[in-house]
């Protein structure tokens, strides 16, 4: 079904964070196993089947990054790009589900290309794969990923020393996350998040970076037990006790 899917993609993402392998093993087989048996009942065309294909081959990649694998890389990224714009081209229908789902996987693969880069210093790329991915979720209203993205295109942006640009993505980053704490959210993916675009404005501000980096060390600090082993929360630590050095 669906929520076995799902719950098999949330576990993957898990077991990526914490360098489990086999298990990530496990739950990525799993995870084909379903690609494949649901293909015929779903994908109905050609078109449809390609990108049913193609849409989990996204869901790999993007975990794949999280995982730190050797197979995420700035190529694979750049092959699903391609796979997704060409399939993207030859339909009439915009809202055809195998259009849908080609769109998804170019956004996956900008999303990933853009950490990818940046890990690399790579900005200019970062700064191009974080915007599209933006400009991505902005046309299609994918609201859970605007402030996230925003934030990896205001670090990008940043780098690049365009800091005006990089501050005012940055502010809304920053608005839209604390928003949500404010109104109660207990969401601790968010409170990752939220650390993370502070980082991004400490690049932003550097005479007033010092308190951005002390609220973002403090809500990494403040993650449940269960998150502080994840491999994206080392990383973010990592990058804020360096500071903007």
């Amino acid at each position: 079904s669906g929520n076995m899917a799902n719950f098999a993609q949330l576990m993957a993402r898990i077991h990526a964070e914490l360098g489990q392998a086999d298990q990530l093993a496990r739950k990525l087989e799993l995870l084909s196993r379903y690609s494949e048996t649901t293909k015929g009942g779903i994908a109905t065309d050609p078109a449809s089947s390609e990108a049913w294909v193609l849409f989990f081959d996204g869901i790999r990649l993007s975990i794949a990054t999280v995982a730190g694998n050797p197979s995420a890389t700035p190529a694979a990224a750049a092959a699903l790009i391609e796979r997704a714009e060409r399939l993207i081209s030859k339909s009439d229908d915009k809202e055809s589900m195998a259009t849908r789902y080609a769109t998804d996987v170019r956004a996956y693969a900008l999303e990933a290309d853009a950490r990818l880069a940046y890990a690399e210093a790579d900005y200019a790329r970062a700064e191009a794969s974080s915007r599209l991915a933006l400009d991505l979720a902005v046309k299609f209203e994918r609201k859970t990923s605007f402030a996230r993205l925003r934030a990896q295109h205001a670090l990008a942006l940043a780098r690049l020393g365009r800091l005006p640009e990089a501050r005012a993505q940055v502010a809304l980053a920053l608005d839209e996350q604390r928003s949500k704490i404010a109104v109660g959210s207990d969401d601790q993916v968010l409170r990752l998040e939220l650390a993370q675009s502070l980082y991004a404005q400490a690049w932003t501000e550097p005479n007033g970076s010092a308190n951005a980096l002390k609220e973002a060390a403090a809500l990494l600090d403040a993650l449940p037990a269960a998150m502080q082993p994840y491999r994206s929360v080392r990383l973010w630590r990592e990058r804020i006790a360096q500071g903007t050095q």
